[in-house]
């Protein structure tokens, strides 16, 4: 088992990191990725997007969970964003263990909270000898599964429709309703969505409806406005 004592656990974690991410060294230099050691991911940027494989992790004492996520980053998003003072964290990310469902037609609603609550949503490290076997079934979704979405999705094109196909729709691929509003409004005007106008005023409702904070509520506004110029 991999004891980790308060005192040194922050050397033990860095251990940890650096070997998994020495795992994939040769699938970053294959596929254009660069390993990020600080950020703890694979990160590959273009002109027109910045993508990512990266994890979250949760410790204690004896065990680290890791969640491997595949993110996306439109840059005229988040610039149109920036500039209405508003903090978008992705265009659209996915755990890369939901993705496998849903690529296999059993997500549903449920799925998420039900993966969560029973830790299906993470890989589990007790101590160096598991970091292998977890390279390797990080490298098999990203191969199977996280290569394609983020081929998938990393154009607005896609993202319109991706949000505005059926908007009204749970989405696993924002943070919220609140953030699917404003991907969906911005996506929408970046593609001149014929629909345009229609997804305003869907949008326009459900932030009036719902308890977003004032930070989300100002920045759909602002945004709005703006998309008007």
């Amino acid at each position: 088992m991999l004891k980790i004592k308060k005192k040194n656990y922050f050397m033990k974690l860095i251990e940890v990191k650096n070997n998994f991410l020495l795992g994939f060294e040769e699938f970053a230099k294959e596929n254009q990725f660069k390993i990020v050691k600080k950020d703890f991911a694979i990160k590959k940027n273009t002109k027109e997007y910045i993508c990512t494989f990266d994890f979250t992790y949760n410790y204690w004492q004896d065990e680290i969970h890791l969640f491997p996520f595949a993110t996306i980053k439109i840059n005229q998003i988040h610039n149109i964003c920036k500039i209405n003072g508003y903090d978008l964290n992705y265009t659209a990310f996915i755990n890369l263990l939901f993705l496998e469902k849903y690529a296999k037609n059993k997500y549903d609603e449920n799925t998420r909270w039900k993966m969560q609550y029973n830790q299906k949503d993470r890989f589990k490290i007790f101590s160096l000898n598991d970091i292998d076997k977890i390279i390797d079934k990080t490298l098999n979704l990203i191969y199977k599964y996280g290569l394609n979405y983020i081929e998938k999705y990393s154009n607005i094109k896609s993202i319109d429709n991706l949000y505005n196909k059926n908007p009204f729709d749970y989405n696993l691929n924002c943070s919220g309703l609140n953030t699917h509003c404003i991907i969906g409004l911005i996506s929408a005007k970046l593609s001149k969505n014929k629909n345009y106008d229609k997804l305003e005023k869907i949008y326009s409702k459900i932030v009036e409806d719902n308890d977003f904070n004032d930070i989300d509520k100002i920045a759909f506004d602002k945004i709005k406005k703006y998309l008007k110029n």
